[in-house]
């Protein structure tokens, strides 16, 4: 041929006769190589593209910034980057924390988290007979509480 295209190579590479053909052909219209077989790369070797590590035996090329996986297998180590574990995935949903901070229930499949108060107080999680959404804390006015008497609110010395 005489000014070869890539349209006059469509169809053209390589087939190999057995019981079925195995065919390397290129094809114009998708501007690309295919196979009618699988490509089983030897041990050690990767797959490049542009002289960029893509894909090996056991390992996706760090190369690969982008990509549609939707599940992985267990990740024993490394940095968490992405946005916040929703609670229904075991995670709690919750982006920074401080020393002292509580994380509760504050609703059917929501965590939250009640911040730390200085010394001497007490947690409680009923105040007055109603049931409150959130816990909270209260002055200890006199060292310990009685027992049974926390769900009422009351410390010692109080009759």
């Amino acid at each position: 041929m005489a000014t070869p295209t890539d349209a006059t190579a469509d169809g053209g590479g390589i087939t190999l006769k057995g019981a079925t053909d195995k065919t390397f052909n290129w094809v114009d219209a998708t501007d690309s190589w295919t196979s009618s077989e699988h490509f089983d790369i030897a041990s050690g070797k990767v797959l490049k593209i542009a002289g960029t590590s893509v894909l090996s035996g056991s390992t996706l090329g760090s190369g690969v910034t982008a990509s549609s996986l939707t599940s992985v297998g267990t990740i024993a180590t490394g940095v968490w980057n992405g946005t916040a574990i929703a609670v229904a995935s075991g995670g709690t949903n919750i982006t920074s924390y401080a020393i002292g901070d509580i994380i509760f229930a504050s609703t059917t499949g929501v965590l939250s988290k009640l911040a730390d108060v200085a010394t001497g107080n007490a947690l409680i999680y009923e105040t007055d007979g109603a049931m409150k959404v959130e816990p909270d804390y209260i002055y200890e006015r006199h060292k310990g509480f009685r027992s049974g008497a926390q769900s009422e609110g009351k410390t010692e010395g109080d009759e």
